[in-house]
C-alpha cells in the first residue's frame, strides 16, 4: 500500500510505475510534493526548488535547473542541474532522465557506506581488551613458575603440583571484572535526574572520553529558526519578555 510510484515517459506514452521498476534512461516528470525516485539529470525545469536537508543538511530548499555545466568533480551542492534520490521536491516541476538509481545513486552510495563500516571498539572495551591480556600472559607465567617450583622443592607428585599450579593461576584472573564493569555503568540512571537518557550502556563511557565535538547539522541539534532573545535600544539591553513595550 505504501510503494512509492513515479511518473515516467516511455514510447511516447505517460503512466505511473513503481519506483523499483526504473532504469537508467528512464524520462521522469518531477513534480511539486513529490520524492525523487532516483539520481535524475534535469533536461527542463520551471521554477524548480528541492529540500536536500535529507542529503546535503541545507536548511533551505535549492533551486534547479537543467542548464549545462562543463565543470568536472562538482560537489553535491554544485551540482545544479541534478536532481538526488529521496530528496523533495517543494515547487515547480521538471523533467529530467534517470542516470543512477539504488546502489549507483549518492543516497544509495552513503548506504553502503555506512553498511561496510565496521564497528569500532570503545575505549572501555579496548582497556579491557589489553588488561585481559596482560592479566591472562602473567596467570600462565605464574602458573609455570609455581608448577616448576614445587615440582623441583617439593615431594608431592607432579599432578598435584600441576593442579596447584593451575588453581592460583585461576585465583588470579579477576572473575568479577564484568560485574564490576556493568555496576559502574548502570549508574547512567543519575543522568536521568537531568533530563538525558542514554539507551546504550556504551555510548556513555564513549562520551566520556570525548574531548572535542564538532557539529553543523541544522535541523537536528537546532531548531531551523532564529529567534531574537536580547536586543539594544537606546543603549539599554532589553530581554524578550520587555519587547511588547516597544
Amino acid at each position: 500500500m505504501t510503494i512509492p510510484v513515479t511518473i515516467v515517459k516511455r514510447d511516447g506514452a505517460i503512466f505511473e510505475i513503481p519506483v523499483d521498476e526504473l532504469v537508467v534512461g528512464d524520462i521522469v516528470i518531477l513534480e511539486a510534493g513529490k520524492y525523487i525516485p532516483a539520481y535524475i539529470r534535469i533536461l527542463e525545469a520551471n521554477n524548480l526548488l528541492i529540500d536536500e536537508v535529507a542529503l546535503t543538511g541545507e536548511s533551505v530548499p535549492v533551486e534547479k535547473n537543467g542548464e549545462i555545466i562543463l565543470k568536472e568533480k562538482l560537489v553535491l551542492a554544485e551540482q545544479s542541474n541534478m536532481a538526488f534520490m529521496s530528496t523533495f521536491i517543494t515547487n515547480g516541476w521538471a523533467v529530467g532522465i534517470v542516470v543512477a538509481n539504488a546502489v549507483d545513486s549518492e543516497i544509495g552510495k552513503i548506504a553502503a557506506a555506512v553498511v561496510k563500516t565496521k564497528q569500532e571498539k570503545t575505549p572501555l572495551q579496548l582497556r579491557l581488551t589489553k588488561l585481559t591480556k596482560v592479566v591472562s600472559i602473567f596467570a600462565v607465567l605464574l602458573a609455570i613458575f609455581v608448577f616448576v617450583f614445587f615440582l623441583l622443592t617439593d615431594e608431592n607428585s607432579w599432578p598435584i603440583n600441576l593442579m596447584t599450579a593451575v588453581t592460583i593461576a585461576i585465583a588470579v584472573i579477576p572473575e568479577s571484572l564484568i560485574v564490576i564493569v556493568s555496576v559502574i555503568l548502570s549508574l547512567v540512571k543519575r543522568m536521568t535526574k537531568v533530563n538525558v537518557i542514554v539507551k546504550k550502556l556504551d555510548a556513555v563511557e564513549t562520551l566520556g572520553s570525548v574531548n572535542v565535538i564538532c557539529s553543523d547539522k541544522t535541523g537536528t541539534l537546532t531548531q531551523n529558526k532564529m529567534t531574537v532573545k536580547e536586543i539594544i535600544f537606546n543603549n539599554e539591553i532589553l530581554k524578550e519578555n520587555d519587547f511588547n513595550y516597544l
